[in-house]
C-alpha cells in the first residue's frame, strides 16, 4: 500500500488518524465498533507508511493508545492488541530486527529484512494468564508430538493439531515480547518497592522466564526433540526466537537495570524454586551434548549484535556468580522442616493468615492470592496476612 505525497500531507495535516483512534475515546463502548477499529489499527501498523503517521503522534496520544491496547487483556481478546503492540515493538526488542525469522531465512535462502525503530510507549503490564496459558498448551502438544514419534508403530498427525500447535507457539512468542516491551520500558512496575503489585509482578514474572527457559533448553525435552525433527507445519519453531525473547526480558531487568531494580531482580530470580543456570549456558553453546538437541548460540547469528552478547555474558557471569553465593549461603543456614513453606518447599514460612492462622512464604501466598481468597489448607477466606516471627527477626 502506498500513499502519493498528496494524501500524504493529508493525512498528516487532517484529523484522519486522530479519527482512526476513536477506539481509545472511552464514550465508544460498542464491542463491535471496538474490534472493527483495532482491525483498521493492525492494518495501519502492516505498512511503512501509516506505520510513520502513528510514529509521528504526539506522546500523550502515544501513552493513550498503548493503555488502551492493554486494556483489553483484562476483559476482551487479547490476540489483536497484541499483534499490533509487537509490531510497533519491532526494531526495539533483543535481536529483534528481522522481517523473517533467521532459521526459515535460511531454509528459503532469503535475506533476514532488517526493520526501523518503532515507538514504544507503555504504562501498564500486560497479564501473564495468556502466556501461562499459550505457552503450557504449546508444550502439552509437542509432549503428544514426542509420545507418538516414539511409538514403535507409524502415526499420522493431524495437520489440524500442527496447526494449533505452531499457533500457540507464535502466541506464546508474541506475548514473550510484549512482556519484554513492559520489562524494558516500565521496569519499576515489577521492581519499585512502593507499587504494592510489583513484587507480585515480579515473582510471576520469574517464574514464567524460568518456565520457558528449562522447557525450550532441556536436551532431553519435547521442545529439542521436535525442534530437531522439521516436522512440515511445525516450521516455525525454533530456539532463536523464543530464547531471544526471553533473553531480552532478562538483560532489561537485570544488567538495563538501575542497581537497586537488579539487586531486587536479581534475588526474586535466585528465589525461584526452579531456576537453572544451566538453563543461561544454553544461549551461548553450553550443555547442549545431546543428539536430540541442534546446535545453538546466540554468537552464531548476525541478527546478535556484539553488544547483545556482551550483554548475556555479562548476565551468565553474575548470576552464576550470585547463585554460586546463594548456594554456599543456604548450606550455612539451613532450613528447619518445620519452618519451610509447604507449598513450595524452598522458602521458609513467612507470611500468617489470619483468621486461620496457617503459614506458607510470602511468595506462595502472594501468587495464590491473584486467583484465589481462600487458604490452602483450611478453604477458609483470608481477610489479611501478616509477617510471621521468623520473618521480623
Amino acid at each position: 500500500m502506498k500513499l502519493t505525497p498528496f494524501l500524504w500531507n493529508q493525512f498528516k495535516s487532517s484529523d484522519t488518524h486522530a479519527k482512526m483512534f476513536t477506539y481509545f475515546d472511552e464514550r465508544v463502548v460498542n464491542a463491535e465498533l471496538k474490534d472493527s477499529l483495532v482491525q483498521a489499527l493492525a492494518s495501519y501498523v502492516c505498512y511503512p507508511a501509516t506505520l510513520q503517521a502513528l510514529e509521528s503522534m504526539d506522546p500523550d496520544s502515544r501513552l493513550i493508545m498503548t493503555k488502551a491496547l492493554l486494556q483489553p487483556y483484562e476483559n476482551r481478546a487479547w490476540a489483536q492488541s497484541n499483534w499490533i503492540l509487537i509490531r510497533l515493538w519491532k526494531g526495539c526488542g533483543f535481536a529483534f530486527r528481522y522481517s523473517i525469522s533467521p532459521h526459515l531465512a535460511k531454509k528459503m535462502s532469503c535475506k533476514s529484512i532488517p526493520l526501523p525503530e518503532a515507538f514504544p510507549t507503555i504504562s501498564q503490564t500486560p497479564c501473564p494468564s495468556p502466556l501461562n496459558w499459550a505457552f503450557s498448551e504449546f508444550i502439552g502438544m509437542l509432549q503428544e508430538i514426542q509420545n507418538a514419534s516414539n511409538r514403535p508403530e507409524r502415526v499420522f498427525i493431524d495437520s489440524r493439531q500442527l496447526k494449533i500447535c505452531a499457533t500457540c507457539f507464535d502466541l506464546a512468542l508474541g506475548l514473550l515480547r510484549v512482556l519484554e516491551m513492559t520489562v524494558h520500558l516500565v521496569p519499576q512496575l515489577f521492581t519499585d518497592p512502593l507499587r504494592p503489585s510489583s513484587e507480585i509482578f515480579l515473582t510471576r514474572l520469574c517464574q514464567l522466564v524460568c518456565q520457558v527457559l528449562n522447557r525450550i533448553t532441556s536436551k532431553s525435552g519435547c521442545f529439542c526433540l521436535v525442534a530437531s525433527m522439521e516436522i512440515p507445519g511445525l516450521e516455525t519453531i525454533d530456539h532463536f526466537p523464543i530464547l531471544t525473547a526471553v533473553t531480552g526480558i532478562l538483560v532489561s531487568l537485570i544488567i538495563d537495570g538501575l542497581p537497586k531494580s537488579q539487586k531486587k531482580a536479581i534475588n526474586a530470580l535466585l528465589a525461584e524454586p526452579s531456576f537453572q543456570p544451566s538453563s543461561l549456558d544454553f544461549l551461548l553453546g553450553g550443555s547442549q551434548e545431546s543428539p536430540n538437541c541442534k546446535p545453538f548460540s546466540l554468537r552464531d547469528y548476525k541478527e546478535v549484535s556484539k553488544e547483545e552478547v556482551d550483554k548475556v555474558e555479562q548476565l551468565c557471569q553474575l548470576l552464576h556468580s550470585k547463585y554460586d553465593i546463594a548456594q554456599q549461603n543456604r548450606g550455612l543456614e539451613e532450613i528447619d522442616d518445620d519452618l519451610v513453606c509447604t507449598i513450595c518447599y524452598a522458602n521458609p514460612k513467612s507470611a500468617c493468615f489470619y483468621p486461620c492462622q496457617h503459614q506458607s512464604c510470602r511468595n506462595c501466598i502472594s501468587l495464590h492470592l491473584l486467583s484465589h481468597k481462600e487458604c490452602f489448607f483450611c478453604k477458609s477466606v483470608i481477610e489479611f496476612i501478616k509477617p510471621t516471627q521468623q520473618e521480623k527477626k
